[in-house]
């Protein structure tokens, strides 16, 4: 399997919160999902000068391609939850991000990083049987 075929798993398992997912599905859509959205921040592109009225239609009409990376977020979820229970933690750990003191929130980014990196458990954990078996 390679990088298409793990972004495809994701898209087929996009709802699928339960079971455990490999370092290199999670790793494979996360840059699938961070080209994407760069491609359409760049496609968004505010033009230079003085806004007016063909240049504020413009910008409505392209408003739409900032949606894609919100809607690749519900995949982007499910393969972060499938990876933290690899691990053998809750998925509920990845909600854990959202917290309000920005410091907090940077170091608990960080663990996750370091999280997502991690070997999985070898054998079944209590989350499914081995993803590499």
């Amino acid at each position: 399997m390679g990088f298409a075929a793990d972004v495809f798993i994701c898209f087929k398992k996009t709802a699928d919160f339960r079971g455990r997912a490999r370092r290199r599905e999670f790793w494979s859509f996360l840059a699938f999902w961070i080209a994407v959205a760069v491609a359409s921040v760049m496609a968004f592109e505010i033009p230079p000068g003085p806004m007016n009225t063909t240049t504020a239609l413009a910008m409505l009409a392209r408003a739409p391609v900032l949606l894609i990376p919100l809607v690749l977020f519900a995949p982007l979820a499910a393969v972060a939850v499938r990876r933290l229970h690899d691990i053998g933690l809750s998925g509920w750990w990845l909600v854990s991000a959202a917290a309000p003191v920005p410091v907090l929130d940077v170091l608990i980014v960080g663990a996750q990083v370091v999280c997502f990196a991690k070997p999985g458990t070898a054998g079944p954990n209590r989350y499914g049987p081995d993803p590499r078996a």
